[in-house]
């Protein structure tokens, strides 16, 4: 089966609907291939974009980001403010595998720290601020006692990107 195109005087070739066209001719075929039993499914990943620190008003304006596109394994999901989406600054003084409380002589008197604990690691935090540079302030205070200290970010107790807690807050 082909097109039909017919000579005429003048330049170029002219179409003229003889016969077939090529819309005519192609037909689309979709092959769908399913699969029986459970398929994990979770919810995309939603997270704030930016935020400011500084309240001016009884609104705050929060912007979010979804960060990959739903899908048939990817459902949509609602995201409600939570306070412990933002991230707050610390100063992880030292980390050790063996349980440390607070007043242990490791700790050179300073308090108060926070002590945070996952599988066979203890991390001593000091301080707590959603302000960056409260935080860069702690840690001048502490890098006499503690020279190895480094700042640190959180949302609730899981450890964030120092770079991506303050994109999160600009």
């Amino acid at each position: 089966v082909g097109a039909d195109i017919i000579k005429a005087k003048g330049g170029g070739q002219n179409y003229v609907h003889g016969g077939s066209s090529l819309q005519e001719m192609i037909v689309p075929v979709i092959k769908v291939k399913t699969f029986t039993g459970k398929q994990d499914t979770g919810m995309v990943n939603v997270e704030l974009s930016s935020f400011t620190n500084k309240i001016t008003s009884i609104e705050v304006r929060l912007d979010f980001m979804q960060m990959e596109p739903v899908s048939d394994t990817k459902k949509p999901v609602a995201q409600a403010a939570q306070p412990d989406s933002v991230p707050i600054f610390s100063v992880q003084l030292f980390s050790v595998t063996k349980e440390i409380k607070a007043g242990d002589s490791r700790l050179k008197g300073l308090a108060p720290v926070k002590i945070l604990h996952k599988g066979n690691v203890y991390k001593v935090l000091y301080g707590g601020s959603k302000d960056y540079l409260e935080a860069r302030r702690s840690l001048e205070k502490t890098k006499e006692l503690f020279p190895d200290a480094f700042i640190v970010a959180y949302i609730g107790d899981r450890a964030i990107s120092t770079a991506e807690a303050l994109q999160m807050i600009r």
